[in-house]
């Protein structure tokens, strides 16, 4: 344990802090490279951690206030004996008023007002240093225990993490929102992916055979883009949920911590209390204990202010008076912190002598290690959990793709297709003749049809002058199978194997984990969307012109031709009951037309001459154009093997971009970049009414755009991690730990000049007369002796002397460490250094209107 310790100790500390860097608002939705997202990542755990750095992980004495409530209550399924140790808190050795318990509880933070209940309830039991330390020891070992069976009390660790909820982290439901639903319709089944083009229909166009295995083999293209799109959808879920984990776990750990602090204060606060008339004072009060006096001195110098110039000055005794009861009150503060300081440094504090100190000390800090260690270990837990399932649920998506029969179904499609075209080939070279539609459909050509042929001759009638054949048999067709194996084109055809696409799979995977999302690859893959999608747009654009051009030239009239047959005798058009009769109208399709064309018999008629050049231009490239419209509607995604049909799958991109002022049959060069923003900038905008609308809306509206989206929002919301130059080859992904302010304590005795050494140096600084502390303390206590209280008719103080003793003890690195010691110590110098600045400007302004007070309070 300790070696590992070690490891992130050194991984930590050798981390080099990048200047920090963050998108700008017109960069929002664009992914982050390597450096930038690096960049960002420290940023982000900088806040997580609560701005503790590698550099300095204990800058000061830690402490961890909250003003929240500590209370785990909703946690009780799992963590039900760590809550209940919270809620009954540590064994009480002292009871207090409900005056009392406010002031303690505002000395650590907190109101009751702010946590809604009465100053006794809030504050909870005061136990003795003893009693804290080993009730904390208790917290730490409860939250380990059942941090260790927590597993047993789920089906999944995905049962566990959901019931994280309960703390109500606020990140939960945006991530869910963006990152998680869209998997969960994704593996139902709701994903273009299962019905990819089970729309096929069953025209039989005689294509090139290549052009069919050209699709087949983008169809190995258009899984393997749907694997990958996989494993990044799946890796964003998990992601999210090991995010979910790492906050979880950070609560729980920063809410015990919290707790074990708050108690150690509360403990030394009561016992470093000090009196005024009657009242138990805490840290806090001591700011302002002699405000009474203070607001005295404030009233006699202000009503003088506010009378006239002529007005009678406050006496020579009103002041002494005010200054002197100011002073009393001051010394009296002094002197019981003095007398508090050297009963605690001399083992003579009741209840808090040098072992139980130290007990109390240690046993907090060895519950904040438990603590942390026990919530590090369960992130790593659940990481490598998370990560099984991840794969595990990856792979089963692939098996009901592969099960679901589109992609068999399709590659049957297309070797189909490819092999009616083989067939027909086959035929004209055998035959000399097109395949018929028997041939196409059973694969088989007739070479020699069936005949009879004369098994045997005899006397035909009875007669024997008449012989001939008396009986015939049946020789059976002469025929030749088509075998797609020995055709070099469909034979390469082949089903996809699964197998195969489980292995692109881990690999995507794999390279997601160590390396994140490359932003050159997510933006090209936008790009190509959009590309894509301009040129389906351009191809049926130019399917409406050219097919609009052949109906022109075989409908139009010769004064709608215009122009185009001015002058010509050859023009002449077909009357309506001739196209009646051939069955052609404006609803006939190109493919009707091109058979009339190709069998048209009028072709030696002069007055249509000129019509039918025109159609023979035009009528193939018509066809090729239809046919790549039609193609691109019909198997879009294997057209545009890393593309999705954005018209049907993200109908919300599609009409904005049809929407704009850009030529959407033309989005490439100077218009890709508009186009791009278009796209992004409508991205926000369906997050925002997805508010509104739900996730199911936002996947219906965005289709795949919603994943280059949600990585955008992975990276920004991450809770970051140190990128140190031991660490280039870590992980990107599940690499997200602890914050520092937690972490630290895994090696609070590793790092250099360690906070555990120097807490105990501390202790024994404090407790060591020979020490540079205890000397400090030993003439503060020595000073105290030379004062004596001023009276209403002397003033024959001098401050100055035990004010450096007290400062000097304030500043001491030893007393630094032991905190709320040093807290309280700091309020009394605070208090005892503001009060003398009153008391000084007090004799002033009475040295200004001419009664100086002619004795040394200074």
């Amino acid at each position: 344990m300790k070696l590992r310790h070690l490891i992130l100790f050194f991984a930590i500390l050798s981390t080099n802090v990048l200047a920090a860097g963050f998108c700008t608002i017109g960069d929002e939705f664009t992914i982050l490279d390597k450096e930038a997202f690096n960049r960002l990542s420290e940023k982000n755990y900088t806040s997580f951690s609560e701005g503790i750095t590698p550099e300095e992980l204990f800058p000061t004495a830690p402490n961890h206030f909250s003003a929240e409530s500590t209370n785990l209550s909703e946690t009780k399924y799992v963590y039900n004996e760590t809550s209940s140790l919270l809620e009954a808190g540590p064994e009480s050795s002292v009871a207090l008023e409900a005056e009392e318990a406010s002031r303690l509880l505002s000395s650590i933070g907190r109101t009751a007002s702010e946590v809604g209940g009465a100053a006794l309830e809030v504050l909870g039991p005061i136990g003795g240093a003893v009693a804290v330390g080993f009730w904390a020891r208790d917290v730490a070992q409860a939250f380990e225990d059942e941090s260790r069976t927590s597993y047993d009390r789920f089906a999944t660790v995905m049962e566990l993490v959901d019931w994280f909820g309960v703390l109500k982290l606020p990140q939960r439901s945006i991530d869910r929102h963006i990152l998680i639903n869209r998997w969960n319709n994704m593996a139902a089944g709701d994903h273009y992916s299962f019905t990819i083009h089970d729309d096929i229909v069953t025209r039989q166009d005689l294509r090139d055979k290549r052009h069919w295995a050209s699709l087949a083999a983008n169809q190995h293209k258009t899984i393997e883009a749907i694997v990958k799109s996989y494993a990044s959808d799946v890796a964003l879920k998990y992601q999210a949920y090991y995010q979910e984990s790492v906050r979880a776990q950070t609560v729980l750990s920063n809410q015990l911590i919290t707790t074990v602090d708050k108690e150690l204060t509360k403990t030394l606060f009561f016992q470093l209390g000090i009196n005024k008339d009657r009242n138990r004072l805490f840290s806090s009060d001591i700011r302002s204990v002699c405000q009474p006096e203070v607001d005295a001195v404030y009233a006699l110098f202000s009503q003088q202010r506010s009378n006239s110039l002529t007005s009678a000055s406050p006496s020579i005794r009103a002041a002494v008076n005010a200054l002197s009861a100011l002073q009393h009150c001051q010394n009296s503060v002094l002197e019981q912190m003095i007398t508090k300081l050297d009963q605690l440094r001399s083992n003579n504090l009741s209840g808090l002598d040098r072992n139980s100190l130290t007990q109390l000390y240690v046993r907090t800090l060895n519950a904040k290690k438990k603590i942390a260690e026990t919530a590090d270990n369960h992130v790593r837990i659940i990481s490598a959990k998370l990560q099984s399932l991840m794969r595990g649920e990856g792979l089963q998506l692939i098996d009901k793709l592969f099960d679901s029969g589109v992609i068999a179904n399709t590659n049957d499609f297309f070797k189909e297709q490819a092999s009616r075209y083989a067939v027909d080939e086959m035929a004209r070279s055998l035959l000399y003749r097109p395949a018929t539609a028997r041939e196409l459909s059973s694969k088989v050509l007739v070479l020699q049809a069936s005949y009879q042929s004369c098994s045997r001759l005899g006397i035909l009638g009875g007669d024997p002058n008449f012989r001939g054949c008396v009986e015939y048999t049946r020789v059976p067709a002469e025929t030749r199978r088509f075998e797609p194996s020995q055709d070099e084109v469909v034979r390469e055809i082949k089903v996809p194997v699964r197998e195969h696409y489980y292995s692109i799979f881990n690999e995507t995977l794999n390279i997601l984990i160590q390396n994140g999302w490359n932003p050159e690859t997510e933006e090209q893959w936008l790009e190509q969307q959009i590309l894509s999608y301009s040129e389906h747009q351009r191809n049926i654009k130019q399917n409406v012109t050219t097919k609009a051009q052949v109906y022109r030239w075989l409908f139009d009239s010769r004064q709608q031709l215009g122009s185009d047959c001015i002058g010509e005798q050859s023009c002449a058009g077909w009357s309506a009951s001739y196209l009646a009769k051939e069955n052609l109208s404006r609803t006939s399709s190109l493919d009707d037309i091109a058979r009339w064309l190709a069998s048209y018999s009028g072709r030696g008629q002069y007055v249509h001459r000129k019509r039918v050049e025109q159609l023979d231009e035009l009528i193939e490239p018509a066809l090729e154009s239809e046919w790549k419209a039609t193609q691109g509607r019909q198997f879009y995604s294997y057209v545009y093997p890393n593309s999705f049909d954005i018209e049907k799958y993200a109908p919300f991109i599609a009409s904005a971009l049809q929407n704009s002022t850009l030529d959407v049959a033309n989005l490439s060069g100077n218009a890709l970049p508009l186009a791009k923003g278009i796209v992004k900038s409508h991205m926000a905008e369906a997050l925002e009414l997805s508010k509104q609308n739900g996730a199911n809306w936002l996947h219906s509206q965005l289709g795949d755009f919603q994943r280059y989206m949600a990585i955008v929002h992975s990276q920004r919301t991450s809770v970051g991690r140190h990128v140190s130059e031991m660490q280039d080859n870590a992980p990107v992904l599940f690499s997200e730990i602890l914050p520092a302010h937690i972490l630290r304590y895994l090696i609070s005795d590793l790092i250099p000049d360690s906070y555990d050494a120097r807490l105990l140096s501390s202790i024994d600084a404090l407790y060591n007369p020979s020490s540079e502390l205890g000397q400090k303390i030993t003439t503060l206590v020595s000073m105290s002796r030379m004062f004596n209280e001023v009276s209403n008719s002397g003033c024959e103080s001098n401050f100055i002397a035990w004010k450096e003793a007290l400062l000097a003890i304030s500043k001491d690195p030893s007393l630094h460490w032991l905190s709320p010691i040093s807290t309280w110590l700091n309020n009394v110098t605070y208090q005892q250094l503001t009060n003398q600045a009153i008391v000084e400007w007090g004799i002033m302004k009475q040295n200004e209107l001419g009664q100086g007070i002619h004795c040394n309070m200074l």
